[in-house]
């Protein structure tokens, strides 16, 4: 009999993926241009982007662009969850972080064979990035509207969030290169599949592992 194979992702999940993308490149991009405007790669990338003011308007649209992703993937959990009945399988569960440490002991020669992969890495990359993007829209909420916001909270806000947010924001990129580079090379893959099939989960129960 024939079995038809279900895509790991939806259409709407992938476009979701795009969008995210999209808006975490286009952040990347403009952010780091204008953290390290003073050096010779940031000055020529501010000098691409249109100058200093431009960059700050399209950092403040890719913003809005990945808030409203992040507020539809909520939504969209929110949704699979209460309607349909189905559990997310995208955070981590128990033990994900200890396979973690034991992969990574298997890749450096500590260890003799490395733990089945279930998904663990696809979920703890999802955590924090998860985190990142909650640290990342809290703080630059704030520096996108720092009038009102000490009309509530003390001056000393402002800095703060914009060194939390610079800071975090190179973290999160350096994160994201070091992962992929992982990943791409130094990552011995198992057989088994590194990103759980979101869309065939079956109402009240997580997807086989």
């Amino acid at each position: 009999m024939e079995v038809k194979q279900q895509p790991r992702l939806s259409a709407a999940q992938r476009f979701e993926r795009l969008v995210f993308i999209v808006a975490v490149i286009g952040l990347a991009a403009t952010g780091l241009a204008q953290r390290f405007g003073h050096e010779v790669g940031g000055h020529y990338a501010l000098v691409l982007l249109g100058g200093i003011e431009s960059a700050r308007i399209l950092h403040r649209v890719f913003t809005l662009l990945l808030l409203a992703q992040v507020v539809y993937h909520v939504v969209a959990l929110i949704y699979r969850r209460l309607v349909r009945g189905q559990r997310s399988a995208l955070w981590p569960r128990r033990g994900d972080w200890r396979r973690l440490g034991q992969y990574v002991l298997s890749n450096l020669g500590l260890r003799a064979a490395a733990p089945p992969d279930d998904g663990y890495a696809f979920r703890i990359r999802y955590a924090v990035l998860a985190v990142s993007m909650v640290i990342m829209i809290i703080t630059g909420l704030i520096l996108l509207n720092p009038v009102a916001v000490t009309n509530t909270l003390p001056g000393e806000t402002i800095p703060t969030a914009q060194t939390i947010h610079s800071d975090h924001a190179l973290l999160l990129v350096i994160f994201l290169i070091v992962w992929q580079i992982l990943m791409l090379i130094a990552w011995r893959r198992p057989a088994a599949s590194a990103e759980p099939d979101v869309t065939s989960e079956q109402p009240g129960s997580l997807p086989p592992a």
